[in-house]
């Protein structure tokens, strides 16, 4: 896979249809100015702001007398602020007012305000190009690029029966600003200068700035990188909580014979920075049909399984497949397993590789790990992910798993895609939104001897345990969730996914 694209720069323009004038403004009365027209046209995709401001750096926002300089309208923005109408108006103030509906009704305040007559302008701050318009009166602000509108423009004043005969003068200032472009995960990558492997910008190559730039979510946020250390392709997505996760299982082969150093595993990246290599006591068990023979169910040792290239079917863009155990995955089962990929989940289906927890997190000897989620600084701080990614946490159905920030990052997504927060009060479908686009999870089961559940229970490791023998899991079962509370055998060997750190 290779990028290939084009910058195409929008373009805007912006038309003043005349001059502002008062004609013969009488002493102790206020009066309009002529009506001029401002159009805005623009084809930026995000559509654009249309700002005002008085005056220029440095100068003033009165109206100033051109044959003497002492006599002036101050703006509405410095006394008394906004008015209601021309009779209104103080002495020797002006103001300004607008339409966007062709006259019918005039506006005083910011991008659309219903409150009708004038107020004043802001002194400009131009202090280059790029500034212009900074600090200004948004008259309109839309992300619609198609919302190319005229709107109709005025100033009203009134001059005191002592003020000076004369023409009075300053510069109203009309600003035009393209909004730009949202930065995407693939952009967010080539502006942190970061190379690409084979066409794909890396996994490894991931960190806070790269995903905290990164302006859309979800689907459209969501691109293709490749793990340098066997150079498989993976889908991650920038999601709602905030986090970039992986969107497909990881399927990395482990080996006994191949040490996973910092450079490219999560070994070293949290609070255990002595830990900056690992080579597995145990390489990854291939199979080719779902049933393996030879595997440990050892709780304590790391163990993982590669049940061969399956894609699950899951969402077809408008309903789940039935909750069916299938058991084994093997293209028998074609309705729920494959071994091309299906046209709806894509790669994203991908089941991967099964790994017990001590592969998970990187230990060839887990019997001594007995901490939980109430103080997880002192759980397993490594794991298998790539250097940049860790495993997801999860709380004891923390009443706050819902909540930004949450430590309960399984319930975070549960409770943003499907409504369900955790607790009680589960039905049959809650788990749809975690199937669909843009989260993918894979209704694969778990490993134990054989496939177990696959067509019914999305099961999914995280980094925190639940006792000597268990650990907690994201759990969907039947269409039943529950992302927090759930625990599985530590000697089961579970998918994964990672999130960047």
């Amino acid at each position: 896979s290779v990028d290939v694209g084009f910058t195409f720069n929008p373009t805007i323009s912006l038309n003043l249809s005349g001059d502002l004038i008062i004609n013969n403004l009488t002493p102790g009365t206020a009066s309009d100015s002529n009506i001029i027209d401002v159009t805005v046209a623009t084809n930026a995709s995000q559509g654009y702001n249309l700002l005002t401001t008085v005056g220029v750096k440095g100068g003033t926002s009165s109206l100033v007398n051109s044959s003497n300089n002492s006599y002036t309208f101050t703006n509405l923005s410095t006394t008394p602020g906004t008015v209601s109408s021309l009779a209104n108006f103080t002495d020797d103030t002006w103001g300004y007012s607008y339409s966007v509906d062709n006259g019918t009704n005039w506006i005083s305040g910011s991008t659309g305000s219903t409150a009708s007559g004038y107020a004043g302008l802001p002194l400009d701050n131009n202090n280059n190009a790029e500034e212009r318009g900074n600090g200004g009166i948004a008259l309109i602000s839309t992300t619609n690029p198609a919302d190319n509108r005229t709107i109709k423009f005025k100033i009203g004043a009134k001059a005191s029966t002592e003020q000076a005969s004369g023409t009075y003068t300053n510069t109203v200032n009309f600003y035009a600003v393209a909004n730009p472009e949202p930065l995407t995960l693939r952009a967010s990558y080539a502006a942190a200068g970061k190379t690409k492997l084979n066409g794909y910008y890396k996994l490894q190559d991931m960190n806070n700035s790269i995903c905290e730039n990164v302006e859309i979510v979800d689907e459209d946020s969501q691109m293709q990188v490749i793990d340098t250390r066997d150079n498989k392709v993976y889908w991650i997505a920038k999601l709602k909580d905030g986090h970039c996760w992986m969107t497909q299982n990881l399927d990395l082969n482990l080996s006994s014979n191949v040490t996973l150093t910092h450079a490219d595993t999560d070994l070293g990246w949290g609070n255990d920075t002595a830990t900056q290599s690992w080579t597995p006591d145990y390489s990854t068990i291939i199979s080719d049909n779902g049933q393996i023979s030879g595997y440990s169910g050892s709780s304590t040792s790391p163990r993982s399984v590669d049940p061969g290239d399956y894609y699950y079917a899951g969402y077809d863009g408008e309903n789940l497949l039935p909750y069916t155990s299938v058991n084994y995955l093997t293209t028998t089962n074609e309705d729920y397993f494959k071994t091309t990929p299906y046209a709806i989940n894509g790669t994203h289906g991908h089941v991967g590789n099964y790994y017990n927890w001590s592969a998970a997190v990187a230990s060839n000897d887990t019997s001594g790990y007995t901490t939980g989620y109430s103080d997880m600084s002192n759980n397993p701080q490594n794991s298998i992910c790539p250097a940049g990614w860790r495993l997801p946490t999860i709380t004891n159905n923390s009443p706050n798993g819902r909540n930004a920030g949450s430590k309960d990052e399984f319930t975070r997504l549960a409770y943003l895609y499907s409504g369900h927060d955790g607790a009680g009060g589960m039905t049959a479908g809650d788990s749809t939104g975690m199937e669909a686009t843009p989260l993918y999870f894979v209704r694969s089961g778990r490993y134990h001897y054989s496939v177990v559940d696959s067509g019914t229970d999305s099961e999914y490791l995280s980094s925190v345990m639940r006792g000597n023998y268990y650990i907690y899991i994201y759990e969907s079962s039947s269409g039943r969730m529950t992302p927090g509370d759930a625990n599985g055998g530590r000697n089961f060997a579970y998918p994964l996914r990672c999130l960047a750190r």
